[in-house]
């Protein structure tokens, strides 16, 4: 989003009711959400985190002057820290950070207690999860070792393909993933500080142990996904939280949720292999949706 607010698809429907998208929201608050009560985003009518649509469908303009009450009048949120915390999801918190060393503490809790917000599930019960899950991605790319980027990884069989790469930051191997819009071209988010991307596939480069594969549906919804990421999702800034990335309109989205929203959005696959609350790239290779037609070697 560049200079106004989102809106955003209600319950992927195709009406837009104006509702501002979660990230245009915390966008326009300047980044947080912390501290503002639940009934607020009920009365906004944002759309929740999980695609379920809002109670009410309230006018750009009424949510305009709200968002003008809270960034300039007494319900002003403070910012998120895990001293709010207990004990025990302070641990989670900090775990999950150093876990994913491009984010922040702060931009991890405004995250959650906004997805804590819109679904019920308390912020402990999100980050016990978020924790778990993280942990989980770890584990599942700890057969891929860290290599230098010496393979061309090649044009698709299909439109539509997707691929999964070993890719650490900070010592980290979470993955890296990305679309085929087109059998020679790739649409990727490939970090911070960049802007998710179309790039050619024919010099794009891999390590050793990339995964290549199509998603096991049929050719027409494989270009719908295909087109959707390139017409829909590139130009995004970046966005380093993992734990809670499975939202299709984000202003901002990583590798594995551009990947996702691809799918999920244009033809309601959900590439997620574990169902969880956010998606990592190996969780596109495990997903029951994928098929691995060539490991690069």
């Amino acid at each position: 989003m560049e200079g106004g607010l989102d809106l955003v698809d209600v319950g992927g429907k195709g009406e837009n009711w104006g509702q501002p998208s979660w990230d245009a929201f915390r966008e326009v608050l300047g980044g947080t959400t912390s501290g503002i009560p639940r009934w607020f985003f009920t009365f906004l009518g944002v759309k929740s985190l999980v695609g379920m649509p809002p109670l009410y469908g309230t006018h750009p303009t009424i949510a305009l002057v709200a968002i003008s009450i809270l960034t300039f009048g007494s319900l002003s949120p403070a910012s998120a820290t895990t001293e709010t915390l207990s004990p025990a999801a302070q641990k989670q918190a900090q775990a999950l950070v150093a876990e994913s060393p491009e984010l922040t503490e702060s931009a991890l809790v405004n995250d959650v207690e906004v997805y804590s917000a819109s679904t019920g599930v308390s912020v402990e019960s999100v980050l016990r999860q978020a924790s778990s899950e993280s942990a989980q991605s770890i584990e599942a790319a700890s057969s891929s070792k860290k290599g230098k980027r010496t393979k061309k990884i090649g044009n698709a069989k299909h439109k539509g393909d997707v691929f999964v790469t070993p890719a650490f930051t900070g010592g980290v191997n979470h993955g890296h993933t990305g679309i085929y819009s087109a059998k020679p071209t790739i649409v990727e988010a490939p970090g911070t500080g960049k802007k998710s991307r179309s790039t050619s596939a024919s010099s794009y480069k891999v390590p050793k142990k990339s995964y290549k594969m199509d998603v096991k549906t049929s050719q027409t919804k494989r270009n719908k996904a295909g087109s959707y990421a390139y017409n829909k999702l590139r130009g995004k800034k970046y966005s380093a939280n993992f734990a809670v990335n499975k939202k299709t309109g984000s202003a901002k989205m990583n590798c594995s949720q551009l990947v996702w929203a691809a799918y999920k959005a244009s033809v309601k696959i959900d590439l997620d292999g574990n169902g969880g609350l956010g998606v990592y790239p190996y969780n596109i290779k495990d997903s029951k949706h994928t098929h691995i037609y060539k490991t690069i070697k």
